[in-house]
């Protein structure tokens, strides 16, 4: 007697599950084609399986084929739930869809929106989320199309290229994230020539596009309340913020810096050019090593410091995660490279948009303490002056007329923290007396610094205080001296009396997603994320450039601050040979992209109400 098999369909829901689980990531790119198969067979098991009717299904789907610990480690654990998860990879596979047939997609409604999930999905990557965009979406090519269409002028207006500066920037930081230096030699040589003139005017003319998250004209922040207004006087238009659907809930986010995704994208072209094309015809005059240039009495740049920078002092990309073929991270803990090198911009979009917001809620760290020391080597954008003045007094002359020549930057810089519970300095006070004096470092005139043995002293001239700061030692058992981090073990640091802005997130990851209720008013719950505090209240830099990198482009010492809000690092370089004071005395200010230094120079003679002369900086850190 013969006992009749039941029907595929009338299996129970949870072998189902499982079968549909194995035909939904039956491949790893891409979505999940064979799942769409299954279901199209039968009501029946349409009826157990489509999205709408097992959540878990397809937030197990998308567990596999996106990453998660950025997620779990950035956000609150409800928006690790199933639903949520389901939700959020339906979106992907919809926008992943448009990418890939990048010729109905750049024009669609839908591109701004396309732009914002790829962007937050490669600041969540470990590895699988840029597999899917770069190996399945083919998400360059769509770059490419996305950025024809932007240039596009429409009779009587402008193109969205310089007029939404929020998709300009997606486009822009999404070119430089999925990037190599293969696909950048490989660019068409029209292309790259006219993507270069893009981005031209972003190197030149910085001041009119975003560049910074806040202001930075004031260095304490959040601002009182009682502050109606900010400075006037800012590093250009502050970025746009926008409101998007995140993991099913409403995320509100700044854009990018515009700015600095412009100079990582314009440095790694003009470097692809400098690979293939010979050295200045002017350098033939130069002497040919430093040692003939002593031996004749020579000073400034010789033959070897041109080539040197011209063919070996490169902007490094963005290291892609290694996957094996099940798509897990691989290799040693010491060589993965994961999210985490993203969370501080993260963070910073997240967080720091509005300066008089203190409770922002997601706030976590935006700098990790030694995140400057070392060493550093890059090329600085310099706008030629006559012509760059030239347009200052008349708006209607196009940036693209403007030259612009680089010359090496190289510093070699140290952190100095006050440490809980001494008391930082006071910041500067402009000629304004409405700002903190960015042309300063937003540090008062006229201080001197002590170097001691582990630290730093520096008089307060409001106060008449000494203050220390105690030097940050990377790479060694002790981050400061012992007498530092015995008094910073032996002190209570009460909550909120420190920058809990700078110091490590928690890692603690998110609770199951069956314990946790969804919950779709986001008005009423506040996210936090745990960090524990580093007890730094305040972050000076000191620095200068080495003896033989002074020898070739002049010697400079650094005196700077970072700002804990967001990271924003400003300093001040001055000349220290009285024979190279031409360069004159310029700031530099701009945040670190996982040990990228990036942003915007200007000089200091001109007041500080006034735009002055700029352009825009590239610096990367030496890797030990």
């Amino acid at each position: 007697m013969s006992t009749e098999l039941p029907a595929f369909e009338d299996l129970a829901p949870q072998v189902l599950g499982r079968i549909a689980f194995y035909a939904g990531t039956s491949s790893f790119l891409g979505p999940p084609t064979d799942l769409f198969a299954l279901l199209s067979t039968s009501r029946k098991l349409y009826n157990v399986l489509s999205f709408t009717k097992n959540k878990q299904l397809w937030a197990d789907i998308f567990k596999f084929k996106f990453d998660t610990d950025a997620a779990a480690r950035r956000l609150s654990p409800r928006w690790s739930t199933s639903e949520c998860q389901a939700e959020e990879g339906r979106k992907r596979f919809a926008a992943m869809r448009r990418i890939r047939h990048e010729y109905n997609a750049v024009a669609e409604q839908h591109h701004l929106s396309d732009l914002w999930t790829a962007y937050l999905m490669l600041l969540e990557s470990d590895g699988r989320n840029e597999s899917q965009l770069i190996e399945w979406s083919d998400i360059r090519r769509f770059l490419y199309y996305a950025i024809i269409y932007r240039a596009r002028t429409p009779q009587g207006s402008s193109s969205l290229w310089f007029v939404d500066t929020e998709g300009t920037a997606l486009t822009v930081w999404l070119l430089w994230m999925t990037a190599n230096a293969e696909t950048t030699r490989a660019e068409d040589p029209q292309l790259r020539a006219e993507i270069r003139a893009l981005l031209h005017p972003f190197v030149v003319a910085g001041f009119r596009y975003p560049s910074i998250q806040t202001p930075d004209s004031h260095f304490d922040l959040p601002l009182c309340p009682l502050q109606e207004g900010i400075a006037a006087h800012t590093s250009g238009p502050p970025p746009k913020i926008t409101t998007l659907l995140h993991y099913n809930h409403q995320l509100t986010i700044a854009a990018p810096s515009l700015t600095s995704a412009a100079l990582l994208a314009a440095s790694v072209r003009i470097e692809a050019i400098q690979d293939i094309s010979p050295l200045p015809a002017v350098s033939r005059n130069l002497p040919p090593t430093r040692e003939i240039a002593n031996a004749r009495g020579l000073t400034g740049k010789t033959l070897e410091d041109v080539r040197e920078f011209q063919y070996k002092v490169r902007t490094r990309f963005l290291e892609r995660c290694t996957l094996d073929e099940d798509g897990n991270e691989s290799g040693s803990s010491s060589e993965i490279v994961d999210s985490e090198r993203h969370d501080e911009d993260w963070y910073r979009l997240v967080c720091c948009y509005d300066p008089w917001n203190d409770q922002a809620v997601l706030r976590g760290k935006v700098w990790s303490p030694g995140t400057l020391s070392g060493s550093w080597d890059g090329r600085v954008m310099i706008p030629h002056t006559q012509v760059y003045w030239t347009m200052l007094l008349n708006p209607h002359i196009p940036a693209s007329t403007i030259g612009v020549s680089q010359d090496r930057i190289s510093f070699e810089f140290q952190e100095h923290h006050c440490l809980y519970p001494d008391e930082p300095l006071t910041p500067g006070t402009d000629e304004t007396e409405c700002g903190d004096d960015i042309l300063n470092a937003w540090l008062p005139q006229n201080i001197v610094v002590r170097h001691l043995e582990g630290a730093i002293e520096i008089q307060d001239p409001v106060t008449g205080r000494n203050i220390r700061y105690e030097t940050f030692l990377p790479n060694r058992p002790l981050s400061y001296s012992k007498a530092a981090c015995d008094k910073l073990r032996n002190s209570c640091i009460p909550v909120g009396d420190v920058e809990e802005h700078v110091g490590r997130p928690s890692d603690e990851g998110a609770m199951p997603a069956e314990h946790v209720t969804p919950i779709h008013d986001d008005d009423a719950w506040e996210d936090t994320v745990e960090h524990t505090s580093s007890g730094v209240k305040d972050i000076l830099v000191t620095g200068k450039t080495s003896q033989r990198q002074g020898e070739a482009w002049g010697h400079f010492t650094i005196l700077g601050r970072v700002r804990t809000w967001d990271g924003l690092c400003v300093f001040v370089r001055t000349p220290t040979n009285p024979q190279e004071s031409h360069f004159g005395r310029w700031i530099f200010k701009g945040y670190v992209h996982d040990n990228r230094l990036v942003g915007r120079w200007r000089e200091t003679s001109t007041s500080v109400e006034n735009i002055g002369w700029e352009g825009g900086f590239v610096m990367c850190k030496h890797q030990d």
